[in-house]
């Protein structure tokens, strides 16, 4: 596919105090992420593995992101007059929503409908991943420059025409503040394990009906009555070797999926090897010494994330093991109040997972385009509610219907 030129904004851009705001401060655009000084990126954004600076700059550095993929960088950092950072935005000029999680294909149709440019647009995010965090970085007691901070973030988009703003898996926090800045919210549901306490995974079992601590019982002894063992694998025990197999295990569920589409490269695994190799956890199924599966996932302060899955053999229950019970397991031994597997996955809601609501932003220049998908983000937003209170109501975990 032959992508168009992007509209690069101005490397740096004065902007104005709103009122009663911050001093004037300087915006600079940012192409790419090496020209963010690395000790300001690591000293204002924390806490998500994500956009750490080592898994980040993996993402540009292997080439899964850049204009060639349709995912040109615009990183923003605001700047007080004395020439110090005091806040960060990750950004990226797309040329198509692939790779996003927040599907707004049918908003891009409707605009080609009505002649109206969808393409490009600003997307404020973390490549790929579909994982709630902070977006908007400011230093302790620079807060009051977050609004200054979005508003002119708009006012570039538009000078350079694009079709919109978008924040995608943002905070409760920064979505009441877009709302406060014209940006509509758009709702989603995930499914994650919340650790409510446990203190081994048969206490965990214990909120669920004597039918279903069975049922799951079931499926991990199964696993057993194969020969199929399962490791965890992380820190110093991870080598170049174990990434090349997590990359080759990631292919295997890209190339399965009629829908699938491969955003990762192996040199991108390697990277993570050398820049974040303390947050790398890689549980592997074995049989006669042969890897069948893996689960490739990423740990934070408080939070397991399952990334990446893929299996050699399609062996009953191995995926229900290596992505819900290994990973509820370790959350537990290690006292992580989260697992947070990602988009999908009804079945987790089956095995006690919470349904959790998700939330995005979103601010459209065209006036008749904006009006249109507001209204529908009106009407989306009330049945996704409405779905989350009958699945918490139905749920087959006491501790979950109880929250």
């Amino acid at each position: 596919m032959r992508l168009s030129p992007f509209p690069l904004f101005p490397r740096t851009a004065r902007v104005e105090p709103l009122a009663e705001g911050p001093p004037l401060s300087i915006l600079r655009a940012h192409p790419q992420l090496k020209t963010v000084r690395a000790e300001d990126w690591a000293r204002l954004v924390v806490g998500s593995p994500f956009l750490e600076w080592g898994v980040f700059s993996a993402f540009e550095d292997s080439g899964c992101i850049g204009p060639h993929a349709g995912w040109s960088g615009q990183t923003f950092s605001l700047e007080d007059d004395a020439a110090r950072c005091v806040g960060l935005v990750p950004g990226f000029i797309k040329a198509h929503s692939a790779g996003e999680f927040v599907f707004d294909h049918e908003w891009a149709h409707a605009a080609a409908g009505a002649g109206i440019p969808y393409y490009p647009k600003l997307i404020i995010a973390t490549p790929f991943t579909p994982v709630e965090a902070r977006k908007l970085y400011l230093e302790p007691g620079a807060e009051e420059a977050g609004p200054l901070f979005v508003e002119s973030l708009w006012a570039l988009a538009m000078e350079q025409k694009l079709s919109g703003v978008h924040w995608l898996f943002v905070t409760e926090e920064e979505a009441a503040m877009l709302i406060g800045h014209g940006y509509a919210t758009r709702l989603g549901v995930q499914y994650h394990w919340l650790n409510r306490g446990y203190e081994s995974f048969d206490q965990w079992l214990e909120t669920f009906t004597s039918k279903r601590r069975r049922a799951i019982r079931r499926e991990r002894r199964t696993i057993a009555e194969q020969g199929i063992s399962v490791e965890v694998l992380e820190g110093d025990a991870l080598t170049p070797v174990h990434m090349d197999l997590a990359y080759e295990l990631y292919l295997t569920t890209i190339d399965k999926k009629v829908w699938g589409r491969q955003y990762l490269n192996r040199e991108f695994f390697q990277l993570l090897l050398q820049r974040a190799r303390e947050r790398l956890v890689f549980a592997v199924a074995r049989r006669a010494n042969e890897v069948i599966a893996g689960a490739f996932m990423l740990q934070g302060e408080d939070t397991l994330y399952g990334r990446y899955w893929g299996c050699r053999e399609e062996v009953k229950f191995l995926h229900f093991e290596l992505c819900c019970y290994t990973p509820v397991q370790l959350c537990i031994e290690r006292g992580l109040h989260r697992f947070n597997a990602g988009a999908q996955g009804e079945h987790k809601y089956e095995r006690g997972f919470d349904p959790v609501q998700t939330t995005s932003a979103h601010r459209l220049a065209a006036p008749i385009l904006d009006s249109a998908v507001r209204d529908f983000l009106r009407r989306e937003s009330e049945v996704i509610r409405r779905e989350l209170e009958r699945l918490v109501l139905q749920s087959p975990s006491r501790a979950v219907r109880e929250r």
